[in-house]
């Protein structure tokens, strides 16, 4: 064994320390990354956590030693607990150690960030809890010799994070140094095998009576020397005993156990000649709590630590009860359970006598770990290169959304948002426009229902249409529109449930050919009343406006949040109706797109030209309103009334945390002005009125069938043929006086 560190002035060696080594596991960073985005937000105060680490557990005399290593994996974010009911039992094994993380908000405080300052106040608390000589002292303190810190900036954006741990650390000016010129001893050089088995199985005994049957990081053994020498306890007929570290265990010592104590702490570090960093504040406890110049140190370093279950234990204690009388006996129940709970046979446990006449008044604080290239500095993770792709979507997709919570909208409800269904009726331009704002709040569950091929003249205006679903020189048409639609929002983001369905929304004034088409129709309606009832949102987003009829009453017959928008050449409407019509409501319904009419919906599509054919609009309508739906239905979803909430107007004081709800909003590109006026629902309304409702609900399909020939059955039904006809008949009786006293007028 090479010989330690010495001087010229002190031939006796210096103690060198072998430092920690943080080995933080990629989902650890996952799941602070999560709860960084989603609650801690730009709270920078520090988190509590914890980390474990093992003792050295190499037992191949010819492997390669490796440094004391900490472990941070993703439960170390939860509360440690010593509660014995806890699952922590199943890692007994482990030594935990308790910690704080600082996650900073910006990489510029990150790097402003006083290190030392920072590391010195770590120490100073360790410091101040070996100083403070109590016998009433909380003995779960002692957890403070072990303790960490690490400061982090993660990069949400890009999937990474840049860290430092500290393992503060008491180091007195004057080195720690051995009593004697030889150094640290291998455990197994002084000691037999029976007296190495004898302290494994006192390890043992100590574990049973800990908290979770965890070994202690610091632990007193007694009976185990006798004048820096290995004490004969089998002949003495006194069994090696080991207890946990405190100020009140050390003070119920006698003298002479004082004097011949070794104190103990578990070594995560195989280094032959170099005891690892846990015993660096160890030594200042010793000096500075207890007060000794000098102490035996057994850096304990079993070939296992292993797990000790609740059925071990009970067999364990059982054998060592019936075998307790013979010395023979005893010595056999400790080889036949050492194995199951720390073995021998490569055990590397070092015997260090040290002298701790330092200066304890005079110290640094030391304990930042150096980087992989050996320097002192901060480490980075690159989590992208390990994450998977689609979970990598996921997070990065709502981080926009996440960001808003941290400051400017903290009751946004991204989890309400990512579940709502909602059902968009046409995918042109206004529904590729729709989706992909929906996609961008959000939303995780939509449904395209359309009955169109994609044309040559699509992929321009409506985004989520390519050339390709063209459907080439074949002649054969183009792709279903709802199909390639659901298709696209796919390849955007996998983590999106989109759906296209191919359906033709039965229209008002539309009569059926043939009793094919009658039965296709009514497959038709079936459907379309089954998407409603299904989905949470509906948006109507058709051409005509006869298509908007049905679904209009469908979703007054179910109650629910229906969202309009409509374009012209240089102007369009944003709506929401109201909710279902009832003898309760009538007084405040909102209106629906049919409430301003005195006719019924009829076949706006006969005999038009080209150009009324088509949907002919300036280009940057579609965005602007396809937008305002999607965000009008967010700030609706946000109102504890939903749909029923009243309305709100520009200049109003109402509105909550996302802005004013209006019943509808006007605007004009030519002369670039925003309306926000309310329609109160109308009783005799040929879509939302209740007569209409309770219609549908009644006859279903039959309403439909009468409405395709017969548009005036709508205006009979609501009453609005008799209106009419009311005001045709009125007697308008014009009495005019032309007298004027004044005038110059022959009489």
């Amino acid at each position: 064994m090479a010989s330690p560190a010495t001087t010229c002035s002190d031939p006796r060696p210096i103690v060198k320390f072998a430092p920690m080594v943080s080995t933080a596991e990629v989902s650890f960073w996952t799941k602070l990354a999560d709860l960084k985005l989603n609650e801690l937000r730009l709270n920078e105060e520090p988190l509590p956590i914890f980390g474990t680490f093992a003792a050295s557990s190499i037992t191949n005399r010819t492997a390669t030693p490796i440094p004391p290593r900490l472990r941070i994996d993703s439960e170390s974010l939860e509360k440690n607990t010593d509660d014995s009911n806890s699952s922590s039992i199943s890692k007994n094994e482990s030594i935990s150690c308790n910690g704080k993380i600082i996650l900073l908000n910006t990489a510029e405080s990150f790097k402003r960030l006083d290190k030392q300052s920072s590391l010195n106040m770590l120490g100073e608390r360790i410091a101040a809890f070996c100083k403070n000589c109590s016998v009433d002292e909380d003995d779960q303190d002692i957890s403070a010799l072990t303790s960490f810190q690490c400061v982090s900036f993660l990069d949400l954006k890009k999937h990474s994070a840049v860290y430092w741990f500290a393992f503060p650390a008491i180091a007195p000016r004057k080195p720690i140094r051995y009593s004697s010129v030889s150094g640290p001893l291998r455990l197994r050089e002084v000691f037999d095998d029976s007296q190495c088995k004898r302290l494994s199985v006192a390890v043992t005994y100590m574990r049973i009576r800990e908290p979770n049957y965890r070994c202690p990081p610091y632990f007193i053994a007694i009976n185990l020397l006798k004048d820096g020498l290995p004490f004969d306890a089998k002949s003495s007929k006194l069994p090696i005993r080991c207890t946990p570290l405190s100020y009140s265990n050390y003070m119920s010592l006698s003298e002479e156990e004082k004097a011949n104590a070794a104190f103990c702490f578990v070594d995560p570090c195989s280094l032959p000649e170099n005891p690892g960093w846990p015993m660096r504040n160890l030594v200042a406890y010793l000096g500075m709590k207890l007060g000794l110049k000098a102490a035996h140190i057994v850096a304990f370093r079993p070939s296992a630590l292993r797990r000790i279950s609740t059925d071990l234990i009970e067999s364990f204690c059982e054998r060592c009860q019936t075998n307790q009388n013979t010395d023979d006996d005893f010595v056999n129940v400790e080889y036949a359970e050492q194995d199951a709970c720390s073995g021998t046979n490569h055990d590397r446990s070092l015997l260090l006598s040290v002298s701790l006449d330092c200066d304890w008044e005079n110290y640094n604080v030391v304990g930042w770990e150096s980087n992989a290239r050996g320097k002192m500095g901060p480490r980075i993770v690159n989590l992208s290169s390990v994450m998977d792709e689609k979970k990598m979507a996921e997070q990065s997709v709502d981080l926009n959304l996440k960001l808003m919570r941290w400051r400017l909208l903290p009751d946004l409800d991204t989890e309400m948002l990512s579940k709502t269904k909602c059902l968009l009726l046409g995918a042109g331009t206004l529904g590729c426009g729709v989706a992909r704002t929906l996609m961008a709040w959000g939303v995780r569950h939509i449904t395209f229902v359309d009955n169109g091929r994609v044309s040559y003249s699509n992929p321009v205006r409506q985004s989520l249409f390519e050339i390709g679903d063209c459907g080439g020189a074949s002649g054969s048409g183009g792709a279903f529109k709802a199909i390639a639609a659901a298709a696209a929002l796919q390849r955007i983001f996998p983590g999106v449930n989109a759906t296209g369905v191919v359906a033709t929304i039965p229209m008002p004034g539309h009569a059926f050919g043939n009793a094919t088409d009658e039965a296709a129709v009514e497959a038709d309606s079936a459907k379309l009343d089954e998407l409603i009832k299904a989905n949470d949102v509906i948006f109507l987003l058709t051409d005509t406006r006869e298509s908007r009829w049905l679904p209009t009453v469908i979703a007054s017959s179910y109650d629910k949040v229906l969202i309009n928008a409509a374009l012209g050449l240089d102007s369009w409407l944003v709506m929401r109706h109201g909710c279902a019509p009832s003898a309760d409501n009538s007084k405040y319904r909102l209106g629906c797109y049919f409430c301003n009419d005195v006719v019924a919906p009829e076949n706006s599509m006969r005999e038009r030209t080209l150009d009324q054919q088509c949907t002919v609009t300036r280009p940057g309508l579609a965005p602007i309103a396809a937008s305002m739906a999607v965000e009008l239905m967010v700030a609706l979803l946000h109102d504890k009334e939903k749909h029923c909430a009243k309305a709100d107007s520009i200049g109003s004081r109402g509105g909550g945390s996302l802005g004013i709800i209006p019943h509808q909003v006007r605007g004009m590109l030519s002369t670039y002005t925003l309306m926000t006026p309310t329609t109160p629902g109308f009783d005799c309304c040929t879509a939302c009125s209740q007569v209409v409702v309770e219609e549908y609900r009644k006859k279903g399909f039959n309403l439909i069938k009468c409405v395709s020939t017969n548009t005036s059955y709508l205006e009979d039904l609501t009453g609005l043929s008799a209106l009419r006809a009311k005001a045709d008949d009125a007697d308008v009786d014009w009495e005019v006086d032309d007298s004027d006293e004044d005038s110059d007028t022959a009489v």
